[in-house]
C-alpha cells in the first residue's frame, strides 16, 4: 500500500507504526506534535519488522537442510527464501545473499551469515547471525541494519517438526544489537530482545498457517516487556513496549508470498514509551475501533490513542 508525505496527523500517525502498509482513513488537526514520534516509530516499527522476518528465514533454512546443501530461492524450503539465494560455507554455516523483493513485499540487498551450534531441533541450540542488509520500505524510503542477533531454541524443536507434527508449538529467543543507517545518513544503535511462540494449523503438510506470537523480554531502566529500545534519529531515547496481557500476533500461509499479515500483527497491543506522550497502537479493529474477537488473519485495521496539550487524540486506520 502507499504512502504519502504525511499532512494530516491520522496520516502521519498510521504510517509511523504499520509495518510499511497503511492508509489515510481521515484527517485530523495537522497542527500538533505527532511528526517527530511518527518518524521514530515508523523507523521502529520497520526495524522490528526486518528483525522478525530475518530471524524467521534463519529458522526456515537451518531447520530444512543439512549443512553441504546449496539452497535457491526456486527450491522448496521449509520457508521459502523468497529475494535470496542461501549457500553452505561449511557445517552449521550458511550465507544468505538477499537480492531482490522479498515475502513482506520490501527489497532487500545485503548479507546475513548464519553460524548454527548443532542441530537446530535441539533445546538450547543457538542461531548467531551476522547480518548487513538495506531494505527499501514502501514509501521508497532505506534503512541499513549491521549487527549481530542470537536465536535460541528455548523448547525444542523446529519449522520442520512443527510443519511435519511432531511439534505442537516451538518456542525461541531473539536478541541482539544493530547499527541502523537511516535515509538521511543518520546513525544510531538499536537493541531488541523478543520472545516467539510458533504454532501451525494444519501439521504434516505445506500450505498451512504458522502464528507467531510475540512478546517483549527486555528490561532497560524501570520497563519491562521492552521488545526494542535505542535512540531515535531525533537524539530522543525510546522504548518499544509489549504489554504482557496483549502480545503481538501474526500469521502467515507457509509458501504464499501474498498476505496481509505477512509479518505484520494482526492482534495485541503495541507502546512506544520514553518519547513526548508516547502513543498506543492496538492491532486487530474493526471500522468503529472495537478489537476483533477471536483475533482473525486480515482484520480492518488498527487503533492510535496518544495524547497532545492534555487532550487525547485517536485514529482508526486500515492495513
Amino acid at each position: 500500500m502507499k504512502r504519502k508525505l504525511l499532512k494530516y496527523s491520522a496520516l502521519i500517525v498510521c504510517a509511523a507504526i504499520i509495518f510499511g502498509a497503511c492508509k489515510k482513513k481521515h484527517e485530523a488537526t495537522p497542527a500538533d506534535d505527532t511528526s517527530s514520534e511518527s518518524t521514530t516509530y515508523q523507523d521502529q516499527a520497520n526495524y522490528s519488522s526486518a528483525s522478525n522476518q530475518s530471524a524467521e528465514e534463519a529458522d526456515g533454512v537451518v531447520s530444512g537442510y543439512p549443512s553441504t546443501t546449496r539452497i535457491t530461492s526456486t527450491t522448496k524450503t521449509v520457508i521459502p527464501i523468497t529475494g535470496a539465494t542461501v549457500d553452505s560455507l561449511g557445517q552449521w554455516t550458511y550465507l544468505l545473499t538477499y537480492n531482490g523483493v522479498s515475502a513482506s513485499g520490501k527489497a532487500r540487498t545485503g548479507t546475513d551469515t548464519l553460524f548454527v551450534s548443532g542441530p537446530w531441533h535441539v533445546i538450547g541450540a543457538k542461531i548467531i547471525s551476522k547480518y548487513s542488509y538495506t531494505i527499501t520500505n514502501s514509501n521508497g524510503k532505506t534503512m541499513t541494519l549491521v549487527g549481530v542477533d542470537t536465536i535460541t531454541n528455548i523448547s525444542g524443536g523446529n519449522s520442520a517438526t512443527l510443519i511435519g507434527g511432531s511439534s505442537t508449538s516451538v518456542t525461541t529467543s531473539h536478541t541482539g544489537k544493530a547499527t541502523v543507517t537511516f535515509d538521511d545518513g543518520s546513525k544510531r544503535t538499536w537493541s531488541h530482545s523478543r520472545q516467539k511462540v510458533k504454532t501451525y494449523s494444519t501439521p504434516g503438510s505445506f500450505g498451512g498457517v504458522i502464528t507467531a506470537t510475540i512478546t517483549g523480554t527486555g528490561t532497560p531502566l524501570t520497563y519491562t516487556g521492552i521488545e526494542a529500545w535505542g535512540t531515535n534519529r531525533n537524539g530522543e531515547p525510546f522504548y518499544g513496549q509489549i504489554p504482557t496481557a496483549s502480545p503481538l500476533i501474526y500469521g502467515y500461509t507457509v509458501g504464499v508470498n501474498t498476505n496481509c499479515t505477512h509479518f505484520w500483527p494482526y492482534s495485541g497491543v503495541y507502546i512506544h514509551q520514553g518519547v513526548v506522550s508516547g502513543l498506543k497502537v492496538t492491532f486487530g479493529v474493526d471500522q468503529t475501533g472495537a478489537v476483533i474477537t477471536p483475533a482473525i488473519p486480515c482484520p480492518y485495521g488498527i487503533k492510535l490513542d496518544w495524547t497532545f496539550l492534555s487532550a487525547s487524540k485517536e485514529a482508526i486506520v486500515a492495513y
